[in-house]
């Protein structure tokens, strides 16, 4: 029995039959992952956030993955479509952090490849009261 590459799949044949057989690919129980992506964006200017966090968690606040913005906003999760056997679809909660804007979080059910699009942040600034500063020249005298 060989094992060969055809059309991108691995398929096993036998020498004594010429058809191919095939080849037990992963268990049923884990199902392939998804890919969740998506941009954020500063809410009043539009302008992408560049090493803004986007954490996974569980339902019970476990942290599963996480990932950082690029240049453009554009960040990228993988994630398992299952968290236990026999579950339709997993459910995460997804936030969304900046230093300087508020947190989002968002919660989903993801069962295959998901694009969140464009997610906008608003800034949180703080104005804060003028200080004054005051000093005293030190009386210094030359003999």
């Amino acid at each position: 029995m060989t094992a060969s590459l055809l059309a991108g799949a691995l398929v096993a044949t036998s020498s004594l039959l010429a058809t191919p057989l095939p080849v037990a690919g992963p268990p049923a129980s884990s199902p392939a992952p998804a890919q969740v992506t998506g941009r954020i964006l500063d809410a009043a200017f539009g302008e992408p956030l560049e090493f803004a966090t986007v954490s996974a968690f569980t339902p019970d606040s476990t942290l599963v993955d996480g990932a950082s913005t690029d240049s453009t906003g554009a960040f990228s999760l993988v994630l398992p479509t299952r968290l236990r056997s026999g579950q339709a679809a997993a459910t995460y909660r997804l936030r969304f952090e900046f230093i300087g804007y508020r947190p989002r979080d968002t919660t989903l059910s993801i069962t295959g490849v998901l694009d969140l699009g464009d997610i906008p942040l608003t800034s949180d600034a703080v104005a804060l009261d003028g200080a004054t500063v005051t000093a005293q020249r030190s009386q210094l005298s030359l003999k």
